[in-house]
């Protein structure tokens, strides 16, 4: 029952937090569709869809490292940037939308993104390759996520 339960856990808990943040940032949506976009920005809806989806592939990564990192020192470690990795992730909407930063937001990202890298690396490096690979389409819209917000940066001085 637990090999259920807890990575619903982990799943409903990365929704939430994604529910709060966008919640919290909506106010700002009026700001964002006043701002130069990208030729390649995709639709609005699209946003919720990749990002829910990400989600949950996320809180199946933190649950498994979670999991793993009871029996290893190393998986421990990088359950712990996994978890500096959310956290800057999380941080990056308010930022963003909220702060109106553009330009730190971006370089925030960058942050975010080598995070991601190093993770993908520890975890191929060690038994966890299922998780490396899970990463990867978050590695994806990440640094998609990085050129449309250095391009809003660049166009909205």
């Amino acid at each position: 029952m637990s090999k259920i339960i807890y990575p619903v856990f982990w799943v409903l808990t990365f929704l939430t937090v994604s529910f709060l943040i966008g919640q919290v940032t909506q106010s700002q949506m009026l700001w964002y569709q006043t701002l130069d976009k990208s030729p390649f920005n995709p639709p609005k809806v699209a946003f919720p869809i990749v990002w829910s989806t990400l989600y949950i592939i996320l809180a199946l990564v933190g649950h498994t490292l979670y999991k793993f990192a009871k029996s290893s020192q190393i998986t421990k470690n990088v359950f712990y940037i996994f978890m500096v990795y959310m956290a800057v992730n999380w941080a990056w909407s308010f930022l963003f939308f909220a702060g109106h930063l553009l330009w730190f937001s971006f370089f925030w990202l960058l942050l975010s993104l080598a995070l991601l890298i190093y993770l993908f690396f520890k975890t191929w490096a060690s038994k966890h390759k299922v998780v490396a690979i899970a990463l990867l389409p978050i590695i994806i819209w990440s640094l998609y996520a990085a050129y449309l917000n250095g391009y809003i940066a660049i166009a909205n001085p």
